[in-house]
């Protein structure tokens, strides 16, 4: 079994995990073994095929270059927005190939890859091993209350000053609200005492599906402080809502606006009064939302599966063109 080395200065980097763990079986079923390396054991190593994702400091730049000159496959991937740096531009333009998550991406290395191949590898997930993880109402602060339960997860602190004025809006003793918050720059913007709340910094990745599943609605705004960086992200927020069959309102904005489609497969909503209008409603008559839940849970199956995405990471990883039938 081949190895594929991803070389990663910090191991536990959630965009690793989700272009190496998160397909790691359907490798396997092609014959790759993916495998996390850092660039002190890269210096030692001869890979034949090495993936760099975000490499943009020393010392792993250094090995990127060394080891494409040492005739490993190199593919410089990027799945999110990163300052185009010297020696940022220097790994483009010298890998074998270079991959990113969507056409903001492409588009933004373009003019560095000196007219070289750049494929597009979308972002994906297991819906098969989503469909294996139970719901869990243990990270909300009223589990048991009967209030609707809402999931926020926070983009570079996006979105707080709006879910805050939401929350100061919304009935009193109706909702209740897990947050995660990876950073708030400095500002905890939630004052009211209408909607209960846990905040959290991480949670594994089995325990933030188990999360969203128990969810009633998973909330997702996109204005404020920092949002510009949006269009170098991936809708993973939103593939996650879809394959644990919770509803999804956003506003219409980029990444989001790319794939969710108003009362088909999730919620386009504008203003606050529209998003309280929404919440209003769901929490009157849930029943008329089902319909959107389930089309988002067979788009997701059909179009976003990490099953058929493996296929696009290996390609670009590797050269080759695999499918499952070819080594049955």
């Amino acid at each position: 079994m081949e190895e594929l080395t991803f070389m990663a200065v910090d191991p536990t980097c959630v965009a690793l995990r989700q272009i190496c763990g998160a397909p790691e079986r359907f490798y396997k079923q092609l014959g790759f073994n993916p495998m996390i390396r850092t660039p002190e054991e890269v210096h030692s190593m001869s890979p034949k095929y090495l993936i760099g994702n975000r490499v943009g400091h020393a010392p792993g730049v250094l090995q990127f270059i060394q080891k494409t000159a040492q005739g490993s496959r190199t593919t410089y991937y990027l799945d999110d927005y990163l300052p185009l740096s010297m020696d940022v531009k220097v790994c483009i333009e010298v890998a074998t190939m270079r991959a990113v998550a969507n056409q903001y991406l492409e588009n933004y290395i373009r003019p560095h890859a000196h007219g070289k191949e750049i494929i597009i590898c979308n972002t994906h997930i297991d819906v098969g091993m989503t469909d294996l993880i139970a719901p869990s109402s243990k990270n909300y602060p009223l589990a048991d209350s009967g209030r609707i339960k809402l999931f926020f997860a926070s983009i570079g602190g996006i979105g707080m000053d709006f879910i805050s004025q939401l929350c100061n809006a919304l009935p009193p003793g109706k909702f209740q609200m897990l947050v995660i918050v990876y950073t708030t720059r400095g500002r905890w913007p939630f004052t009211d005492t209408n909607v209960p709340k846990l905040f959290l910094r991480h949670l594994p990745w089995t325990e933030y599906i188990a999360a969203i599943k128990a969810a009633d609605i998973v909330l997702q705004p996109t204005t404020g402080e920092g949002k510009d960086i949006l269009s170098g992200k991936s809708h993973i927020k939103w593939l996650n809502a879809a394959a644990s069959k919770t509803l999804f309102i956003c506003h219409d904005s980029k990444p989001y606006n790319r794939v969710v489609k108003h009362m088909e497969n999730g919620i386009v909503a504008g203003g606050l009064a529209e998003w309280l209008s929404i919440l209003n409603e769901y929490l009157h008559d849930r029943s008329k939302f089902y319909g959107i839940i389930e089309q988002a849970y067979k788009d997701v199956d059909k179009n976003w599966n990490t099953k058929d995405r493996a296929l696009d990471y290996l390609k670009a990883f590797t050269g080759l063109e695999l499918n499952y039938e070819s080594i049955r």
